[in-house]
């Protein structure tokens, strides 16, 4: 997931191609100061690919995707401001993630 935040942009997981792993580390881009900083992985969601990623104007929200086990309904909110993670629910969440539109 690619997102961009009006300042900067969020990268996050996807798949390792040289070592065929799912990876979840993330970094950020600031175009300002050509800098890159790593996004912390405390908390933050399983390895996967193929999720889907939301900016809300002040979180990104990511979701579902593929991980080790196949198909996942899980998800995680990321807080740029304090670098920090939360789980989102999954209660009642979606069995399958394919979703044709944006939020």
């Amino acid at each position: 997931t690619a997102l961009w935040t009006g300042s900067e942009i969020l990268y996050w997981g996807g798949m390792d191609l040289l070592e065929g792993i799912q990876i979840n580390s993330g970094e950020r881009y600031t175009p300002a100061t050509n800098t890159w900083t790593r996004m912390s992985e405390e908390g933050a969601p399983s390895p996967r690919m193929s999720h889907q990623g939301l900016w809300t104007g002040s979180e990104m929200i990511l979701w579902g995707g593929d991980d080790d086990t196949g198909t996942t309904n899980t998800g995680a909110i990321y807080h740029p401001e304090t670098d920090t993670w939360s789980e989102m629910s999954t209660e009642d969440a979606p069995l399958v993630q394919f979703p044709q539109v944006f939020w």
